[in-house]
């Protein structure tokens, strides 16, 4: 779904009578398969690999993010990648924020660092671009952008892909944001092959270390969005963020709060938890509300990092 602004779920806790709403890799990964079966997720190599760091794009007006310097000897790389005939995919994502000065960004292109853990053969065919709010435990929440891309040029072949968005992502200012990109490789299983999502060198300072998914692993300690490396890989010695550069421009449209559902519709004489889902909310913005009818109660929490509220 592609939209503009954002959407979030919000936690809120209160008491309420009445309620009414490289160029390429190396070598393939440390994780081996038994002999003649290919490889099993998830991929994780630091082996030696040459980085192919794509230049920012012409014609835009500003880079938005610029996280791209890695190690150049034997940067970490974990795959993310869309089998799509499987359930044998894997998923990374990171965090970035919107600073309080900016009314909203309105993102056109997505660059990472990335490689293959082999020399050749690549079926990447196209990337999976998404856009997802910060959730309340450090983690991806609702996903807010989504867009199938064609890499740009030689992009494909070296890993490090450049893609121009169709349709741009519309994001509003002063909150944070998740990106996660997946190679959508047809036939990349059966042929051993995964693409892997390179790191950054060096933390960034926003919210959260970066994230990681298994969906269709069933036991897995991460199936659903968790920590990379404190949850999914606590053995991994490995940085905490993924490269990626953003670009675009900066607006001056501020997007109108609004609040689209919420959970559950109503209660009596009751403790509940409530909530919300809404859209444009930024860090910082305060959401008053009367609920009962005598007496009435009045709520005014405030959106603490654009992923959930405090009362």
């Amino acid at each position: 779904m592609t939209q503009s602004g954002r959407m979030f779920p919000a936690g809120i806790r209160g008491l309420a009578r009445a309620l009414a709403s490289g160029l390429l890799v190396l070598a393939a990964s440390g994780l081996a398969a038994a002999e003649g079966e290919p490889p099993r997720l998830p991929q994780i190599s630091d082996t030696p690999m040459v980085v192919d760091i794509p230049a920012a794009p012409e014609n835009v007006d500003a880079v938005l993010v610029e996280r791209m310097a890695v190690d150049g000897v034997s940067p970490a790389r974990f795959s993310s990648q869309d089998f799509v005939v499987n359930q044998d995919d894997s998923q990374g994502a990171d965090d970035f924020c919107i600073p309080a000065g900016d009314a909203s960004w309105v993102v056109t292109n997505v660059d990472v660092v990335g490689a293959y853990n082999v020399a050749s053969g690549y079926s990447t065919s196209s990337v999976n671009v998404y856009f997802m709010a910060h959730n309340a435990g450090h983690v991806p929440g609702t996903q807010l952008y989504f867009a199938n891309v064609a890499p740009a040029g030689g992009s494909v072949s070296t890993g490090s892909f450049q893609m121009t968005l169709g349709a741009p992502a519309h994001l509003a200012g002063n909150t944070c944001y998740w990106l996660s990109v997946q190679a959508v490789q047809p036939g990349g299983f059966n042929a051993g092959e995964t693409w892997q999502w390179t790191e950054r060198t060096a933390a960034s300072a926003d919210h959260s270390a970066s994230a990681y998914r298994l969906p269709g692993k069933p036991g897995n300690a991460c199936q659903a969005w968790g920590a990379r490396l404190a949850t999914c890989f606590p053995s991994s010695l490995s940085n905490p963020d993924f490269t990626l550069r953003l670009s675009g421009n900066i607006s001056n449209t501020h997007f109108t709060p609004q609040i689209t559902g919420m959970s559950p519709i109503g209660g009596l004489n009751e403790d509940i938890t409530l909530s919300l889902t809404g859209a444009n909310f930024a860090q910082g913005a305060v959401i008053s509300w009367t609920v009962g009818v005598s007496p009435t109660e009045v709520f005014t929490p405030t959106v603490i990092d654009g992923g959930h509220i405090m009362v």
